[in-house]
């Protein structure tokens, strides 16, 4: 009877440990939540993307900004910030990465000011699933994001 115990209390804080990483993993919310949706100042050149491509994105108002970007589903009506992503505008950044969101090691970007229309080269990571996107600058004031759509 001991033994049943001990596994049943060894199975109970592996599963637990699993929940919380997994938990852990995904972030909930917005990275920046008094971000706004401004198509006049942030245009991706196409509305739907597919999850590895780049994106181009353009600033009619050569608005500035970093090479810092974060990417946010739209899930039950709100936005859950899922990956950071640095970007390369005219050579500025080096070359565009993303990290997910909840690996704090690897997402990190040097504080560039851009300025200009662009285009920047945001890449859409490879994992992200198909849905309703909020694309927005991660690092400047105030952070302004355009919807687009990630398909498989």
């Amino acid at each position: 009877m001991k033994i049943l115990r001990r596994i049943t209390a060894g199975t109970t804080a592996v599963v637990f440990a699993v929940l919380i990483a997994a938990c852990a993993s995904q972030p909930l919310g917005p990275h920046d939540p008094d971000a706004v949706v401004r198509p006049d100042l942030v245009q991706p050149e196409t509305e739907t993307v597919a999850a590895g491509d780049t994106l181009e994105v353009t600033f009619p108002e050569e608005t500035g900004r970093g090479i810092a970007w974060s990417l946010e589903i739209r899930e039950e009506g709100d936005w859950h910030l899922r990956y950071f992503m640095s970007a390369n505008s005219d050579g500025i950044g080096g070359e565009p990465s993303w990290a997910d969101a909840g690996d704090e090691d690897e997402h990190y970007w040097i504080d560039i000011g851009i300025s200009g229309s662009g285009p920047d080269l945001v890449p859409i990571p490879e994992t992200a699933e198909p849905g309703e996107y909020r694309l927005c600058t991660a690092n400047s004031a105030p952070n302004i994001c355009a919807e687009i759509t990630v398909s498989a």
